[in-house]
């Protein structure tokens, strides 16, 4: 999985600036599931592996429920996953699988 910090976004521009994100000629990137934030931070950056996570959270993916106006977001410093409301801004980290 690659991975790259794209910026502070609500939840629906955070999907869209990493849908539309085109880096080291790339096109398929996208905002990661809260699977695969637990996942960066179990096997990646709670080992001490250099991933580039400097921000406290970061939006996944994942809604709350299809009709809620909540998103699961990954808290690197708490390591717990805890929800948002989708218009407030917080870290957006664009993955791609290969």
């Amino acid at each position: 999985m690659g991975l790259f910090d794209v910026g502070k976004y609500n939840w629906t521009n955070a999907k869209t600036a990493c849908d539309e994100l085109v880096l080291n000629g790339y096109t398929d990137w996208r905002l990661p599931s809260n699977e695969e934030l637990k996942f960066i931070y179990n096997n990646a950056y709670k080992l001490g592996l250099k991933v580039g996570v400097s921000r406290a959270s970061y939006w996944s993916s994942t809604p709350v429920n299809s009709s809620d106006v909540f998103a699961w977001d990954f808290d690197f410093n708490l390591e717990i996953a805890t929800n948002k409301f989708k218009d407030e801004k917080n870290y957006v980290r664009a993955v791609r699988d290969f």
